[in-house]
Parts: C-alpha cells; structure tokens; sequence
C-alpha cells in the first residue's frame, strides 16, 4: 500500500468525523482517533511531549456562526487548536 492511499484514507476518516485532523505548529499534519463521537471539538495540545485534551468552546462556534453570517458564507468549517507547555513538561524544564 502506498503511503499516498494512507493519506487518502486519513483524509477520508476525517472527513466521516472518524479520526481528528490537528495541524501542529510546524505545519505537520496530525492524525489521531480521540473517542469524541464524531462530535465537534478542539484540542489544547503540548508542545514539547504531543499530549493533548479534547476542548470544547461555545464562544468559538458563536464567533464562527457570526462570521459566516456577516461575510454571507454558507457550508463553514473550522479548525481551532491551543498550544502550550503542559503541567508535566513545565516541571521537568523547572526541575
């Protein structure tokens, strides 16, 4: 199998709310499957170590309706993700 089909089918499984898409802040494409029942949600992510907490923010999904409807845009998406130092590897930077 080519690793073009692997994409292809990552791509899919996001697509179907299977898998999660995060863009890091390098630009790299992560994949990953974080239980959520293909419910919306976003992701505070660390970035030393890659741990990451599923979030969910009503002011974001607010700020996205009002957006679309201001700019007259219909069939909207988003993607929003929150980066940091997590807890463990703030200790270890310290210790």
């Amino acid at each position: 199998m080519s690793l073009a089909t692997i994409y292809r089918q990552l791509e899919n499984l996001v697509e179907e709310g299977d898998v999660d898409l995060i863009i890091s802040p390098t630009g790299e494409k992560l994949f990953r499957h974080c239980g959520n029942d293909g419910r919306h949600h976003h992701h505070i992510i660390c970035k030393i170590c890659g741990a990451s907490r599923a979030i969910e923010f009503e002011e974001v999904e607010e700020m996205v309706e009002t957006a679309a409807k201001r700019y007259k845009y219909s069939e909207v998406s988003h993607s929003f993700e929150i980066f940091g130092i997590c807890e463990r590897c703030s200790r270890k930077s310290k210790g």
